[in-house]
């Protein structure tokens, strides 16, 4: 039977599903070996053209390891990898195009320029990645250690002036850096102008020193007991960055993470039709975060409006930063950036246990720098925090910046003596870069504490209980 008569018989025997009728597709009835040796993206490519074509189902990935390069989900295709087995990336930058095509996004205004992933969907409707195996992305093959003293720095560490980087990468404080001349996939499964995505069960280990999942211009996205697991000490590893979405569930999942773990922005400077677009009503909850950034990181430069955004029922550890609201400066080279003043109101941070966090539980860093627009940061509610870090909340920002309504209520903030943490603690990331100074307490206008604690550990001072501006 030749593969065109085997797909017949696939549309037509189709199992149930939900009480929906769904085609599975099999990659190995069109030539996969699922052997870990030799390449399986055409014939991935394939089954997922044919699913799609006869009206969507499942494509399965079962009883293997299927060594593959970038492939696009196209529409009511759901990629379900069985727990017996692997999509694992190939580690031939051939395999990963500079010049993807995108319907959505223009690559020359993308992070590190491409569209590139190992999975794409690029303006799909009802997509899925399912099952309990795993998509591991072959990070290792993409890095090498960074051969100083400091990890990324010529010196023993310092992160002063006269810290230099090695070679071509900034990425100065991570135990490994990119192989130079080695470009990889800059993210490693990337939803852009998406609607009705599912993400459900699936492992994604051993990122390739890019995001983890890039969900941009979507609508209606679930991770629903997803797993991202990083080498925390691999450089730019997102767990989940969303950007400029809608309709955002995340629950139940483990995100370990060399860079932020959770990113939510707003920067709509990538997208063809020019549109301005807004990220709203994202939740989080009941998740286990880990990263050597931060744990949850809100903005950019210029990133224009993140709002009604709720995070509750989280546990952060072993975290550079529990939660970062950032506005940077420009920096030459820099090719993350949008158009707009950032705009970020009506969040809500609850019920967050905090322990190891190697600078603040919660940071603000706002540039007063005239390039990096800001229209206002208001409307943030902290509540219900318990938080062991290096520091205590450490509200920053430049240029006269005012936050309106920031309330922390019913939180415990401790600060820890060094000895709280592991002995290599300040090699962790980006745990250097924000611990110039330990100050005792915030004082940023507009930010106020209501039946807070504040324990000092490290100056063994007694437990104060304050509401103060």
């Amino acid at each position: 039977m030749d593969a065109d008569q085997k797909i017949e018989e696939l549309a037509d025997g189709s199992s149930v599903s939900h009480g929906i009728r769904t085609s599975v597709f099999d990659p190995r009835d069109f030539g996969a070996k699922g052997d870990g040796l030799a390449k399986d993206t055409a014939a991935i490519q394939r089954a997922i053209d044919e699913c799609s074509r006869f009206g969507g189902g499942r494509v399965v990935l079962s009883r293997g390891r299927f060594l593959s390069g970038m492939v696009s989900l196209k529409d009511g295709v759901d990629l379900h990898i069985d727990a017996s087995a692997v999509l694992l990336g190939s580690e031939d930058d051939a395999d990963f195009p500079t010049n993807a095509p995108s319907a959505i996004l223009d690559p020359c205004k993308t992070c590190r320029g491409r569209t590139t992933a190992l999975v794409v969907a690029d303006g799909c409707r009802n997509v899925a990645l399912t099952g309990r195996g795993r998509i591991d992305c072959n990070g290792m093959a993409y890095v090498q250690l960074s051969n100083s003293r400091g990890y990324g720095y010529e010196n023993e560490g310092n992160a002063g002036d006269d810290a230099k980087p090695l070679g071509d990468d900034e990425w100065v404080n991570w135990r490994y850096r990119r192989i130079p001349g080695k470009l990889g996939p800059p993210r490693m499964v990337l939803f852009a102008g998406c609607q009705d995505v599912l993400v459900e069960d699936v492992s994604l280990v051993n990122p390739a020193a890019g995001w983890g999942y890039w969900v941009t211009g979507c609508e209606r996205v679930v991770f629903e007991r997803a797993k991202v697991l990083a080498n925390p000490d691999m450089p730019n590893n997102d767990g989940i960055h969303l950007n400029a979405s809608t309709d955002i569930s995340i629950s139940n999942c483990r995100i370990v993470a060399g860079d932020d773990a959770i990113v939510v922005r707003c920067n709509n400077r990538p997208f063809r039709d020019g549109l301005n677009r807004v990220c709203e009503r994202v939740t989080v909850s009941n998740c286990q975060l880990t990263s050597h950034a931060n744990a949850i990181r809100i903005g950019w430069l210029n990133d224009g409006v993140v709002r009604n955004c709720v995070f509750t029922n989280l546990a952060v550890t072993d975290s550079a930063c529990g939660i970062g609201i950032d506005l940077p400066p420009f920096e030459k080279g820099m090719d993350d950036y949008g158009r707009e003043a950032s705009l970020y109101e009506n969040l809500v941070f609850s019920t967050i246990v905090m322990d190891r966090v190697y600078s603040s539980p919660v940071r603000f860093d706002i540039t007063g720098e005239e390039a990096t627009r800001m229209e206002a940061i208001r409307a943030i509610t902290f509540s219900d925090i318990r938080a062991r870090a290096y520091k205590f909340p450490d509200l920053r920002a430049g240029g006269g910046r005012a936050v309106e309504d920031v309330v922390f209520r019913g939180c415990a903030f401790t600060r820890c003596a060094d000895g709280a943490f592991p002995g290599d603690w300040r090699q962790k990331g980006a745990a250097y870069w924000w611990n110039e100074g330990r100050e005792d307490f915030p004082g940023l206008k507009g930010v106020r504490y209501e039946g807070c604690t504040f324990t000092d550990e490290a100056a063994k001072r007694a437990p104060s209980t304050d509401s103060f501006e």
